[in-house]
C-alpha cells in the first residue's frame, strides 16, 4: 500500500512523464490527502491509456480533481478510467460531468459501487451523453432505483446526445419492473448498444415478458444478463426469460470448436465465443 507519502513520492517522480500507459493504483489506501496527489499524478503521464485507481479514499473533491487534471494534462489518449469502490457519491458524478465531460477519447468508465443514488444518476447520465467515444459505461451496485434509471436514459436519448456506447452493465442497483418501459425507450432508440447488463435488481415476470417482446423487436441487441432478479421464477416468468435467451443465444457470433487428434480433425461443434475461449485445448476457426 501506498499510504499518502507513497503517494506523494509519487508525484514527485512522475512529472511529466512520457512513456507510461497504463497506471495501475487500486487498493492503495491513500486517504483524501493521498487522493489528491494520485489525481496530480495522473495529470503528469500524458500518455496514459489505461487508468485503475479503484478503492482510493476519492470522494466528490478528488474525483473533480482528477477531471481536471486528466483535461489540464491533455491526456487524450486516455481511453479507460477505473474508479470504482471510491465513495465520490452524486456530487462526485457532477463534479465528474463539469471536469472530464467532452473528453474525446474515453472508450471506458467503471463507477461501480461508487454510493451514487437517484439523484445522481440524471448526471451519470448527462456525463455519458458527453463522451463521444465512450463504447462501456459500468455503474454496478449503487443505489439507483427506477425514479433514477428514467432520468438516466432521458440523458442518454436527449437530442444531441454523444453517447453510441455498445455495453451498459448496472448489476446490483434497485431497479424493478416500473423501470422496464424506460428501458425499452432506450434500447429502441440506440441501435449500437448491443450487450445490457441488470443482474441482481428486482425486475420480475412482467418485466421479463417485456423485455422478451422488446427484444424480438430490436434485431441490434445481443445480450441481455437477467441472472439474480429471483422474483423472474416467483412470479412464473421462467419461460419468457428462457424463451428470451434462446432468442439473443441465436445472435452471438457463432465460431467452430474443432477437436483434433494426432493432427486430424475428430469433431466440430458450433458455440459462441465465451465458450471457445474457455476450451484451452481446442483449436478454433471462424465459420462462415
Amino acid at each position: 500500500m501506498l499510504g499518502v507519502d507513497g503517494a506523494d513520492y509519487m508525484v514527485r517522480q512522475m512529472e511529466r512523464n512520457t512513456t507510461i500507459t497504463d497506471l495501475r493504483l487500486a487498493s492503495n489506501g491513500t486517504g483524501e490527502e493521498g487522493s489528491y496527489f494520485l489525481s496530480q499524478c495522473v495529470g503528469f503521464c500524458q500518455s496514459l491509456r489505461r487508468v485503475d485507481l479503484s478503492c482510493n479514499s476519492f470522494d466528490a473533491r478528488a474525483a473533480q480533481e482528477l477531471g481536471e487534471c486528466i483535461t489540464a494534462g491533455g491526456l487524450s489518449s486516455l481511453h479507460t478510467l477505473q474508479l470504482s469502490q471510491n465513495a465520490i457519491g452524486d456530487a462526485g458524478v457532477m463534479r465528474l460531468l463539469v471536469s472530464l465531460g467532452d473528453h474525446r477519447g474515453l472508450t471506458e468508465l467503471n463507477l461501480s459501487y461508487c454510493e451514487v443514488s437517484d439523484d445522481g444518476a440524471p448526471s451519470l447520465g448527462a456525463l455519458a451523453a458527453s463522451l463521444p467515444s465512450l463504447n462501456t459505461l459500468k455503474f454496478n451496485s449503487n443505489r439507483i432505483t427506477e425514479d433514477g434509471f428514467k432520468g438516466f436514459c432521458e440523458w442518454l436519448m436527449v437530442s444531441g446526445s454523444r453517447f453510441k456506447g455498445e455495453c451498459i452493465e448496472m448489476d446490483g442497483n434497485l431497479v424493478g419492473d416500473s423501470g422496464v418501459p424506460d428501458l425499452v425507450k432506450l434500447v429502441k432508440s440506440s441501435p449500437w448498444l448491443e450487450i445490457v447488463s441488470l443482474r441482481g435488481n428486482f425486475f420480475g415476470a412482467a418485466g421479463v415478458r417485456d423485455m422478451l417482446e422488446m427484444a424480438r423487436e430490436c434485431q441490434h441487441l445481443r445480450e441481455l444478463q437477467l441472472r439474480g432478479n429471483d422474483d423472474i421464477i416467483r412470479e412464473g416468468g421462467k419461460k419468457d426469460w428462457e424463451d428470451l435467451n434462446d432468442l439473443l443465444l441465436g445472435r452471438k457470433p457463432q465460431h467452430a470448436l474443432v477437436t483434433r487428434f494426432a493432427g486430424q480433425v475428430i469433431k466440430v461443434k458450433l458455440a459462441s465465443k465465451t465458450a471457445i475461449e474457455r476450451a484451452e485445448s481446442f483449436s478454433t476457426v471462424t465459420s462462415g
